[in-house]
Protein backbone atom coordinates (compact mmCIF):
# COMPACT_ATOMS: atom_id res chain seq x y z
CA UNK A 1 0.00 0.00 0.00
CA UNK A 2 1.05 3.58 -0.61
CA UNK A 3 0.61 6.77 1.39
CA UNK A 4 0.58 9.66 -1.09
CA UNK A 5 1.13 13.24 0.05
CA UNK A 6 -1.73 15.04 -1.68
CA UNK A 7 -0.06 18.38 -0.89
CA UNK A 8 2.72 17.48 -3.35
CA UNK A 9 2.69 20.11 -6.13
CA UNK A 10 3.29 17.38 -8.72
CA UNK A 11 -0.06 15.81 -7.87
CA UNK A 12 -3.26 17.43 -9.08
CA UNK A 13 -6.65 16.81 -7.53
CA UNK A 14 -9.90 17.88 -9.05
CA UNK A 15 -11.94 20.32 -7.01
CA UNK A 16 -15.59 21.18 -6.64
CA UNK A 17 -16.89 24.65 -5.99
CA UNK A 18 -17.75 24.88 -2.32
CA UNK A 19 -20.98 26.59 -1.25
CA UNK A 20 -20.95 29.58 1.10
CA UNK A 21 -20.33 28.53 4.69
CA UNK A 22 -22.20 30.08 7.64
CA UNK A 23 -21.12 33.64 8.38
CA UNK A 24 -17.90 33.90 10.42
CA UNK A 25 -17.96 30.16 11.06
CA UNK A 26 -14.77 28.31 11.88
CA UNK A 27 -15.10 24.84 10.38
CA UNK A 28 -14.04 22.10 12.77
CA UNK A 29 -15.08 19.06 10.75
CA UNK A 30 -16.55 18.19 7.39
CA UNK A 31 -18.02 14.86 6.30
CA UNK A 32 -19.67 13.71 3.10
CA UNK A 33 -21.70 10.73 1.97
CA UNK A 34 -22.45 10.52 -1.75
CA UNK A 35 -22.13 13.29 -4.30
CA UNK A 36 -22.50 16.66 -2.58
CA UNK A 37 -24.32 15.32 0.48
CA UNK A 38 -21.94 16.99 2.90
CA UNK A 39 -22.18 18.28 6.44
CA UNK A 40 -20.02 20.62 8.52
CA UNK A 41 -19.47 21.10 12.25
CA UNK A 42 -18.31 24.51 13.47
CA UNK A 43 -16.22 25.49 16.47
CA UNK A 44 -19.45 26.61 18.09
CA UNK A 45 -20.60 22.97 17.90
CA UNK A 46 -23.30 23.79 15.35
CA UNK A 47 -24.11 21.22 12.66
CA UNK A 48 -25.04 22.32 9.12
CA UNK A 49 -26.12 20.43 6.01
CA UNK A 50 -25.70 21.55 2.41
CA UNK A 51 -29.00 21.35 0.51
CA UNK A 52 -28.34 20.76 -3.18
CA UNK A 53 -31.93 21.74 -3.93
CA UNK A 54 -32.10 24.92 -1.87
CA UNK A 55 -28.46 25.70 -2.70
CA UNK A 56 -27.71 26.80 0.84
CA UNK A 57 -26.27 25.61 4.14
CA UNK A 58 -29.08 24.53 6.45
CA UNK A 59 -28.70 24.69 10.22
CA UNK A 60 -29.54 21.31 11.73
CA UNK A 61 -28.47 21.01 15.41
CA UNK A 62 -26.51 22.73 18.15
CA UNK A 63 -24.38 21.34 21.03
CA UNK A 64 -22.86 18.72 18.71
CA UNK A 65 -19.46 17.30 19.72
CA UNK A 66 -19.06 14.72 16.93
CA UNK A 67 -21.06 13.42 13.99
CA UNK A 68 -20.90 10.94 11.11
CA UNK A 69 -22.69 10.40 7.78
CA UNK A 70 -23.30 6.92 6.39
CA UNK A 71 -23.08 5.84 2.77
CA UNK A 72 -26.90 5.53 2.75
CA UNK A 73 -27.32 9.12 3.96
CA UNK A 74 -27.91 8.24 7.62
CA UNK A 75 -26.80 11.09 9.88
CA UNK A 76 -25.90 10.62 13.57
CA UNK A 77 -24.33 12.89 16.16
CA UNK A 78 -23.19 13.00 19.78
CA UNK A 79 -24.30 15.90 21.95
CA UNK A 80 -22.55 17.53 24.89
CA UNK A 81 -24.21 15.06 27.24
CA UNK A 82 -22.53 12.15 25.42
CA UNK A 83 -25.87 11.01 23.97
CA UNK A 84 -26.44 9.78 20.42
CA UNK A 85 -29.13 11.13 18.11
CA UNK A 86 -30.14 9.99 14.64
CA UNK A 87 -31.98 11.96 11.97
CA UNK A 88 -35.50 10.61 11.54
CA UNK A 89 -38.04 10.65 8.72
CA UNK A 90 -39.24 14.17 9.61
CA UNK A 91 -36.09 15.80 8.17
CA UNK A 92 -35.47 18.30 10.96
CA UNK A 93 -36.28 15.91 13.82
CA UNK A 94 -33.79 13.68 15.60
CA UNK A 95 -34.30 10.66 17.86
CA UNK A 96 -32.18 9.66 20.83
CA UNK A 97 -30.93 6.10 20.23
CA UNK A 98 -28.39 5.28 22.97
CA UNK A 99 -29.47 3.19 25.97
CA UNK A 100 -27.94 5.38 28.73
CA UNK A 101 -25.62 2.49 29.69
CA UNK A 102 -22.71 3.74 27.60
CA UNK A 103 -21.16 7.17 27.27
CA UNK A 104 -19.97 8.26 23.83
CA UNK A 105 -17.21 10.62 22.69
CA UNK A 106 -16.56 9.82 19.00
CA UNK A 107 -18.81 8.21 16.41
CA UNK A 108 -18.66 6.52 12.99
CA UNK A 109 -21.03 4.48 10.84
CA UNK A 110 -21.09 2.83 7.44
CA UNK A 111 -24.88 2.81 7.18
CA UNK A 112 -27.91 2.70 9.47
CA UNK A 113 -27.33 -0.92 10.51
CA UNK A 114 -24.26 -0.48 12.73
CA UNK A 115 -22.84 2.48 14.68
CA UNK A 116 -19.37 2.53 16.27
CA UNK A 117 -18.35 4.80 19.14
CA UNK A 118 -15.60 5.35 21.69
CA UNK A 119 -16.00 6.87 25.16
CA UNK A 120 -13.90 8.89 27.62
CA UNK A 121 -12.25 5.65 28.78
CA UNK A 122 -11.21 4.80 25.20
CA UNK A 123 -13.53 1.79 25.09
CA UNK A 124 -14.86 0.40 21.79
CA UNK A 125 -18.70 0.30 21.69
CA UNK A 126 -21.12 -0.82 18.99
CA UNK A 127 -24.83 -0.26 18.34
CA UNK A 128 -26.66 -2.73 16.07
CA UNK A 129 -30.05 -1.83 14.60
CA UNK A 130 -32.99 -4.13 15.47
CA UNK A 131 -35.55 -3.74 12.70
CA UNK A 132 -38.49 -5.37 14.47
CA UNK A 133 -38.31 -3.04 17.48
CA UNK A 134 -36.78 -0.07 15.64
CA UNK A 135 -34.08 0.24 18.31
CA UNK A 136 -30.30 -0.05 18.60
CA UNK A 137 -28.81 -2.73 20.83
CA UNK A 138 -25.59 -1.46 22.39
CA UNK A 139 -22.65 -3.56 23.47
CA UNK A 140 -19.06 -3.10 24.57
CA UNK A 141 -16.75 -4.65 21.97
CA UNK A 142 -13.51 -4.03 23.88
CA UNK A 143 -13.01 -2.23 27.18
CA UNK A 144 -9.39 -3.37 27.60
CA UNK A 145 -7.60 -1.78 24.64
CA UNK A 146 -7.34 1.95 23.89
CA UNK A 147 -9.55 3.26 21.08
CA UNK A 148 -9.60 6.98 20.43
CA UNK A 149 -11.64 6.71 17.25
CA UNK A 150 -13.25 3.97 15.14
CA UNK A 151 -13.70 4.48 11.40
CA UNK A 152 -16.00 2.28 9.32
CA UNK A 153 -15.20 1.87 5.61
CA UNK A 154 -18.17 2.36 3.31
CA UNK A 155 -17.31 -0.18 0.62
CA UNK A 156 -16.39 -3.28 2.62
CA UNK A 157 -17.27 -2.32 6.23
CA UNK A 158 -13.70 -2.92 7.36
CA UNK A 159 -12.72 -1.03 10.50
CA UNK A 160 -9.79 1.31 11.04
CA UNK A 161 -8.88 2.57 14.49
CA UNK A 162 -6.82 5.33 16.09
CA UNK A 163 -5.09 4.44 19.36
CA UNK A 164 -3.96 6.55 22.33
CA UNK A 165 -0.82 7.57 20.43
CA UNK A 166 -2.96 8.59 17.43
CA UNK A 167 -1.41 5.84 15.31
CA UNK A 168 -3.59 4.16 12.69
CA UNK A 169 -4.40 0.44 12.48
CA UNK A 170 -6.72 -1.92 10.67
CA UNK A 171 -8.92 -3.63 13.22
CA UNK A 172 -9.02 -7.44 12.90
CA UNK A 173 -10.29 -8.29 16.37
CA UNK A 174 -9.67 -6.92 19.83
CA UNK A 175 -6.39 -8.86 20.07
CA UNK A 176 -5.08 -8.21 16.57
CA UNK A 177 -4.58 -4.81 14.91
CA UNK A 178 -2.44 -4.30 11.78
CA UNK A 179 -0.29 -1.11 12.00
CA UNK A 180 -0.56 1.19 8.98
CA UNK A 181 1.66 4.17 9.78
CA UNK A 182 4.46 5.18 12.12
CA UNK A 183 3.30 8.80 12.46
CA UNK A 184 0.24 10.07 14.36
CA UNK A 185 -2.86 11.24 12.53
CA UNK A 186 -5.45 13.78 13.65
CA UNK A 187 -8.22 12.41 11.42
CA UNK A 188 -8.88 9.79 8.76
CA UNK A 189 -11.76 8.97 6.43
CA UNK A 190 -12.04 5.43 5.07
CA UNK A 191 -13.71 4.05 1.94
CA UNK A 192 -12.35 0.50 2.02
CA UNK A 193 -9.63 -1.69 3.49
CA UNK A 194 -7.29 -0.34 0.80
CA UNK A 195 -8.50 3.25 0.35
CA UNK A 196 -8.51 6.14 2.83
CA UNK A 197 -7.41 9.70 3.42
CA UNK A 198 -5.86 11.14 6.57
CA UNK A 199 -4.70 14.45 8.05
CA UNK A 200 -1.58 14.42 10.19
CA UNK A 201 -0.69 16.87 12.95
CA UNK A 202 1.24 19.06 10.49
CA UNK A 203 -2.06 19.61 8.63
CA UNK A 204 -0.87 17.55 5.66
CA UNK A 205 -3.42 15.52 3.75
CA UNK A 206 -2.44 11.94 2.85
CA UNK A 207 -4.07 9.30 0.68
CA UNK A 208 -3.69 5.58 1.40
CA UNK A 209 -4.36 3.52 -1.69
CA UNK A 210 -3.31 0.52 -3.70
CA UNK A 211 -2.76 2.06 -7.13
CA UNK A 212 -4.34 0.06 -9.92
CA UNK A 213 -4.19 1.13 -13.56
CA UNK A 214 -6.97 -0.41 -15.62
CA UNK A 215 -6.88 -1.13 -19.33
CA UNK A 216 -9.69 0.73 -21.08
CA UNK A 217 -10.19 2.54 -24.37
CA UNK A 218 -8.27 5.53 -23.00
CA UNK A 219 -5.82 3.79 -20.67
CA UNK A 220 -3.20 1.15 -21.35
CA UNK A 221 -1.79 -1.26 -18.82
CA UNK A 222 1.49 -0.33 -17.16
CA UNK A 223 4.12 -3.07 -17.50
CA UNK A 224 7.26 -2.19 -15.52
CA UNK A 225 10.67 -3.72 -16.03
CA UNK A 226 12.52 -4.91 -12.92
CA UNK A 227 13.67 -2.25 -10.54
CA UNK A 228 17.31 -1.52 -9.91
CA UNK A 229 18.66 -0.29 -6.59
CA UNK A 230 21.74 1.84 -7.20
CA UNK A 231 24.66 2.04 -4.72
CA UNK A 232 23.31 5.44 -3.68
CA UNK A 233 20.16 3.76 -2.49
CA UNK A 234 17.95 5.09 -5.30
CA UNK A 235 15.49 2.64 -6.85
CA UNK A 236 15.06 3.07 -10.60
CA UNK A 237 12.64 1.29 -12.87
CA UNK A 238 11.75 1.59 -16.54
CA UNK A 239 8.21 1.35 -17.85
CA UNK A 240 6.75 0.60 -21.24
CA UNK A 241 4.83 3.57 -22.62
CA UNK A 242 2.70 4.91 -19.77
CA UNK A 243 -0.77 6.28 -20.56
CA UNK A 244 -0.42 10.00 -21.35
CA UNK A 245 -3.04 12.52 -22.38
CA UNK A 246 -2.50 15.31 -24.88
CA UNK A 247 -0.96 17.51 -22.17
CA UNK A 248 1.72 14.91 -21.46
CA UNK A 249 0.23 13.98 -18.09
CA UNK A 250 0.47 10.47 -16.72
CA UNK A 251 -3.06 9.39 -15.95
CA UNK A 252 -3.91 7.05 -13.08
CA UNK A 253 -7.54 6.04 -13.24
CA UNK A 254 -8.86 5.96 -9.71
CA UNK A 255 -12.20 6.21 -7.98
CA UNK A 256 -13.06 9.51 -6.33
CA UNK A 257 -13.19 9.60 -2.55
CA UNK A 258 -16.65 10.95 -1.69
CA UNK A 259 -16.27 13.48 -4.48
CA UNK A 260 -13.36 15.24 -2.76
CA UNK A 261 -10.45 13.52 -4.47
CA UNK A 262 -11.18 13.38 -8.16
CA UNK A 263 -9.29 12.81 -11.40
CA UNK A 264 -5.84 12.29 -9.93
CA UNK A 265 -3.04 12.84 -12.45
CA UNK A 266 0.72 12.86 -12.05
CA UNK A 267 2.73 15.32 -14.12
CA UNK A 268 5.52 13.55 -15.99
CA UNK A 269 8.67 15.46 -16.83
CA UNK A 270 9.80 13.26 -19.70
CA UNK A 271 7.87 12.82 -22.93
CA UNK A 272 9.59 9.58 -23.92
CA UNK A 273 8.06 7.62 -21.06
CA UNK A 274 11.36 5.84 -20.47
CA UNK A 275 11.85 5.84 -16.71
CA UNK A 276 10.60 7.07 -13.38
CA UNK A 277 12.81 7.50 -10.32
CA UNK A 278 11.83 7.25 -6.68
CA UNK A 279 14.21 7.81 -3.80
CA UNK A 280 13.96 4.87 -1.43
CA UNK A 281 17.15 4.34 0.59
CA UNK A 282 18.08 0.96 1.96
CA UNK A 283 20.23 -0.01 4.94
CA UNK A 284 23.88 -0.92 4.68
CA UNK A 285 24.56 -4.48 3.49
CA UNK A 286 20.97 -5.63 2.85
CA UNK A 287 20.55 -9.36 2.24
CA UNK A 288 16.77 -9.65 1.90
CA UNK A 289 13.93 -7.42 0.75
CA UNK A 290 10.21 -8.18 1.07
CA UNK A 291 7.12 -6.14 0.32
CA UNK A 292 3.40 -6.37 0.99
CA UNK A 293 1.32 -3.83 -0.90
CA UNK A 294 2.51 -0.68 -2.65
CA UNK A 295 5.66 0.57 -0.88
CA UNK A 296 5.32 -1.41 2.36
CA UNK A 297 8.99 -2.42 2.07
CA UNK A 298 11.12 -4.21 4.66
CA UNK A 299 14.85 -5.05 4.66
CA UNK A 300 17.03 -7.56 6.50
CA UNK A 301 20.76 -6.83 6.66
CA UNK A 302 23.85 -9.04 6.85
CA UNK A 303 23.99 -8.00 10.52
CA UNK A 304 20.55 -9.58 11.02
CA UNK A 305 18.87 -6.22 11.61
CA UNK A 306 15.34 -5.52 10.36
CA UNK A 307 14.32 -2.16 8.87
CA UNK A 308 11.04 -0.75 7.53
CA UNK A 309 10.71 1.93 4.87
CA UNK A 310 8.08 4.48 5.92
CA UNK A 311 6.54 6.18 2.87
CA UNK A 312 5.21 8.92 5.15
CA UNK A 313 8.32 9.79 7.14
CA UNK A 314 10.45 9.07 4.05
CA UNK A 315 13.21 7.23 5.84
CA UNK A 316 14.10 3.80 7.17
CA UNK A 317 13.04 2.79 10.67
CA UNK A 318 15.03 0.27 12.67
CA UNK A 319 12.73 -2.48 13.95
CA UNK A 320 14.66 -5.39 15.50
CA UNK A 321 17.93 -7.34 15.71
CA UNK A 322 19.02 -10.98 15.76
CA UNK A 323 16.57 -11.76 12.95
CA UNK A 324 17.10 -14.94 10.91
CA UNK A 325 14.22 -14.46 8.47
CA UNK A 326 11.03 -12.42 8.05
CA UNK A 327 7.98 -12.11 5.80
CA UNK A 328 5.34 -9.46 5.04
CA UNK A 329 1.70 -10.39 4.48
CA UNK A 330 -0.68 -8.78 2.02
CA UNK A 331 -2.67 -7.39 4.96
CA UNK A 332 0.43 -5.72 6.44
CA UNK A 333 1.14 -8.43 9.02
CA UNK A 334 4.88 -8.84 9.63
CA UNK A 335 6.37 -12.01 11.12
CA UNK A 336 9.97 -12.93 11.85
CA UNK A 337 12.18 -15.70 13.13
CA UNK A 338 14.86 -14.71 15.61
CA UNK A 339 18.10 -16.51 16.43
CA UNK A 340 16.30 -18.48 19.13
CA UNK A 341 14.43 -20.15 16.21
CA UNK A 342 11.10 -18.89 17.49
CA UNK A 343 8.44 -16.92 15.58
CA UNK A 344 7.44 -13.36 16.52
CA UNK A 345 4.73 -11.08 15.13
CA UNK A 346 4.30 -7.31 15.00
CA UNK A 347 1.86 -6.27 17.72
CA UNK A 348 -1.07 -3.89 17.91
CA UNK A 349 1.57 -1.32 18.93
CA UNK A 350 3.30 -0.21 15.73
CA UNK A 351 6.89 -0.36 17.02
CA UNK A 352 6.72 -3.39 19.29
CA UNK A 353 6.90 -7.14 18.81
CA UNK A 354 4.94 -9.67 20.81
CA UNK A 355 6.59 -12.31 22.89
CA UNK A 356 7.00 -15.34 20.69
CA UNK A 357 3.91 -16.84 19.03
CA UNK A 358 5.51 -20.23 18.37
CA UNK A 359 5.34 -22.91 21.04
CA UNK A 360 8.95 -24.13 21.23
CA UNK A 361 8.44 -27.54 19.63
CA UNK A 362 10.13 -26.62 16.29
CA UNK A 363 13.39 -24.86 15.40
CA UNK A 364 12.08 -22.52 12.71
CA UNK A 365 14.46 -21.41 9.93
CA UNK A 366 12.49 -19.87 7.01
CA UNK A 367 9.10 -18.15 7.09
CA UNK A 368 6.25 -17.11 4.80
CA UNK A 369 2.81 -15.58 5.30
CA UNK A 370 -0.23 -14.63 3.21
CA UNK A 371 -2.04 -12.86 6.04
CA UNK A 372 -2.40 -13.14 9.81
CA UNK A 373 -4.55 -16.29 9.63
CA UNK A 374 -1.78 -18.66 8.64
CA UNK A 375 2.03 -18.77 8.89
CA UNK A 376 4.30 -21.27 7.12
CA UNK A 377 7.84 -22.16 8.12
CA UNK A 378 10.54 -24.74 7.51
CA UNK A 379 12.53 -25.98 10.48
CA UNK A 380 16.09 -27.17 11.10
CA UNK A 381 15.13 -30.67 9.90
CA UNK A 382 13.57 -29.31 6.68
CA UNK A 383 10.04 -30.11 7.81
CA UNK A 384 6.94 -28.28 6.57
CA UNK A 385 5.45 -26.41 9.59
CA UNK A 386 2.20 -24.43 9.76
CA UNK A 387 0.84 -22.05 12.39
CA UNK A 388 -2.94 -21.44 12.39
CA UNK A 389 -4.44 -18.47 14.23
CA UNK A 390 -7.20 -19.30 16.73
CA UNK A 391 -9.35 -16.22 17.26
CA UNK A 392 -10.94 -17.65 20.41
CA UNK A 393 -7.67 -18.15 22.25
CA UNK A 394 -5.71 -15.44 20.38
CA UNK A 395 -2.80 -17.78 19.74
CA UNK A 396 -1.27 -19.84 16.95
CA UNK A 397 -1.53 -23.62 16.92
CA UNK A 398 1.56 -25.20 15.34
CA UNK A 399 1.62 -28.50 13.47
CA UNK A 400 4.05 -30.37 11.26
CA UNK A 401 2.28 -30.67 7.91
CA UNK A 402 4.93 -32.94 6.38
CA UNK A 403 7.76 -34.46 8.41
CA UNK A 404 8.88 -36.92 5.70
CA UNK A 405 9.78 -34.86 2.62
CA UNK A 406 12.40 -32.11 2.51
CA UNK A 407 11.25 -28.46 2.36
CA UNK A 408 13.83 -25.67 2.13
CA UNK A 409 11.41 -22.80 1.63
CA UNK A 410 7.63 -22.29 1.42
CA UNK A 411 5.98 -19.30 -0.26
CA UNK A 412 2.29 -18.57 0.26
CA UNK A 413 0.69 -16.76 -2.70
CA UNK A 414 -1.55 -13.95 -1.38
CA UNK A 415 -3.86 -13.82 -4.42
CA UNK A 416 -5.20 -17.37 -4.12
CA UNK A 417 -3.39 -18.87 -1.09
CA UNK A 418 -1.66 -21.48 -3.24
CA UNK A 419 1.67 -22.77 -1.92
CA UNK A 420 4.97 -22.89 -3.78
CA UNK A 421 7.89 -24.79 -2.31
CA UNK A 422 11.61 -25.10 -2.83
CA UNK A 423 11.98 -28.78 -2.18
CA UNK A 424 14.04 -31.83 -3.01
CA UNK A 425 17.18 -30.86 -4.95
CA UNK A 426 16.33 -27.12 -4.75
CA UNK A 427 13.74 -27.49 -7.51
CA UNK A 428 10.55 -25.43 -7.47
CA UNK A 429 7.21 -27.14 -7.00
CA UNK A 430 3.56 -26.25 -6.60
CA UNK A 431 2.43 -27.91 -3.37
CA UNK A 432 -0.84 -29.86 -3.66
CA UNK A 433 -0.49 -32.29 -0.77
CA UNK A 434 2.27 -34.20 1.00
CA UNK A 435 2.10 -36.81 -1.74
CA UNK A 436 1.65 -34.51 -4.75
CA UNK A 437 4.02 -31.73 -5.79
CA UNK A 438 3.78 -30.31 -9.33
CA UNK A 439 7.22 -29.55 -10.80
CA UNK A 440 7.60 -25.93 -11.91
CA UNK A 441 11.28 -25.85 -12.91
CA UNK A 442 14.15 -28.01 -14.07
CA UNK A 443 16.65 -25.44 -12.83
CA UNK A 444 17.89 -25.13 -9.26
CA UNK A 445 16.60 -22.15 -7.23
CA UNK A 446 17.64 -20.58 -3.95
CA UNK A 447 14.60 -18.33 -3.43
CA UNK A 448 10.97 -18.08 -4.53
CA UNK A 449 8.26 -15.43 -3.99
CA UNK A 450 4.75 -16.31 -5.19
CA UNK A 451 1.76 -14.10 -5.95
CA UNK A 452 -0.64 -16.74 -7.26
CA UNK A 453 -0.77 -20.24 -8.68
CA UNK A 454 0.41 -18.81 -12.02
CA UNK A 455 2.62 -15.89 -10.98
CA UNK A 456 5.90 -15.87 -9.06
CA UNK A 457 9.49 -14.70 -9.15
CA UNK A 458 12.57 -16.72 -8.27
CA UNK A 459 16.34 -16.44 -7.98
CA UNK A 460 18.24 -19.43 -9.33
CA UNK A 461 21.52 -20.83 -8.03
CA UNK A 462 23.50 -18.67 -10.46
CA UNK A 463 21.87 -15.50 -9.07
CA UNK A 464 19.67 -14.91 -12.11
CA UNK A 465 16.17 -13.52 -11.50
CA UNK A 466 13.23 -15.17 -13.28
CA UNK A 467 9.52 -14.41 -13.46
CA UNK A 468 6.95 -17.19 -13.88
CA UNK A 469 3.65 -16.32 -15.59
CA UNK A 470 1.08 -18.82 -16.85
CA UNK A 471 3.53 -21.64 -17.42
CA UNK A 472 6.43 -19.60 -18.80
CA UNK A 473 9.68 -18.63 -17.07
CA UNK A 474 11.10 -15.32 -18.32
CA UNK A 475 14.64 -14.20 -17.52
CA UNK A 476 14.68 -10.76 -15.86
CA UNK A 477 18.16 -9.94 -14.52
CA UNK A 478 21.49 -11.23 -13.25
CA UNK A 479 23.65 -10.84 -10.12
CA UNK A 480 20.54 -10.63 -7.95
CA UNK A 481 20.99 -11.03 -4.20
CA UNK A 482 17.33 -10.68 -3.19
CA UNK A 483 14.04 -9.69 -4.81
CA UNK A 484 10.39 -9.26 -4.02
CA UNK A 485 7.21 -8.40 -5.91
CA UNK A 486 4.39 -6.27 -4.57
CA UNK A 487 0.82 -7.47 -4.14
CA UNK A 488 -0.44 -5.78 -7.32
CA UNK A 489 2.22 -7.67 -9.28
CA UNK A 490 3.39 -4.61 -11.19
CA UNK A 491 6.76 -3.95 -9.56
CA UNK A 492 9.71 -6.17 -8.82
CA UNK A 493 12.14 -4.83 -6.20
CA UNK A 494 15.74 -6.03 -6.51
CA UNK A 495 18.91 -5.98 -4.41
CA UNK A 496 22.06 -6.66 -6.44
CA UNK A 497 25.36 -8.14 -5.41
Amino acid sequence: MIFNDINNPNIKTGQIKLPPFPNNAVIKRIDVSRGEDFWILTDENKLYHWSTILKQMTFMRRNVTDFSIGSDGTAVYINQNNEIYIRNLYVYSWDKIDDDHHTHRTISLCDHRTIFTTNDYADFNKGVYHDEFNTYNWESVDDIGYYYHIYCAYHDHSLWIKDRYNLIYKYINKNKHTPLAEIPFDYIKVLSENYAIGIDYYFRLWKYIEVQIEKTDQFIEVQPYPLRILPSGIIIFSVLCLPYDQNNELLLKQKSLNGWIMGLSLKNEQRNCDQQVRGIPYPENPKKIDIGRGEDIWFLTDNDELYHWSPIIKHLIYKDSNVLDFAVGSDGTVVLIKKDNEVYIRTIHANKWESRISDGQFKHQKISICDYNMIFTTDSENHFIKGIYDIKTDRYDWICVDCKNDYYQISCAPHDYSLWIRGDGDYIYRYISNNKHIVRSEALFKYIKALSDQHAIGIDNTNDLWEYKDGNWQWKNKNVKSASINYAGGEIFIIYY
